[in-house]
């Protein structure tokens, strides 16, 4: 019972013994609802930080897929256009040999001409 200052006081009177057996058992049972709350609570912690775990392991893994399947289309479209590149470069090859030949005929043309004028005399 509390006495005048706030402070609980056992009571000296018959059965005073009993008070204090079921109060050491209600702490005893508050004792032990609060080791089971923290172990609760330890329990779910536990729990939240192996799911971002694995929470974490996912996004890590998609986001490597994502990144090579960037990586490949990447390398796709550079191989694309290093190949047509490469074709294009082909195609101006052909035509500055197709230049050469002509201006090589004309050249070769306009030498013959020029020898059958030496030799006619003219």
């Amino acid at each position: 019972m509390p006495n005048g200052n706030g402070i609980f006081v056992l009571s000296q009177k018959k059965g005073g013994n009993g008070m204090l057996s079921e109060t050491i058992q209600e702490v005893k049972n508050a004792e032990a609802e609060a080791d089971a709350r923290i172990v609760d609570a330890r329990n779910q912690a536990a729990s939240i930080v192996r799911q971002a775990g694995v929470d974490a392991d996912k996004i890590r893994k998609d986001a490597e897929k994502e990144a090579a399947a960037d990586y490949d289309k990447t390398m796709e479209k550079a191989k694309k256009a290093g190949e047509d590149r490469l074709k294009e470069a082909a195609a101006e090859a052909v035509q500055q040999r197709s230049r050469l030949r002509q201006k090589t005929a004309e050249q070769e043309q306009a030498a013959i001409q020029t020898v059958i004028r030496l030799v006619l005399g003219g």
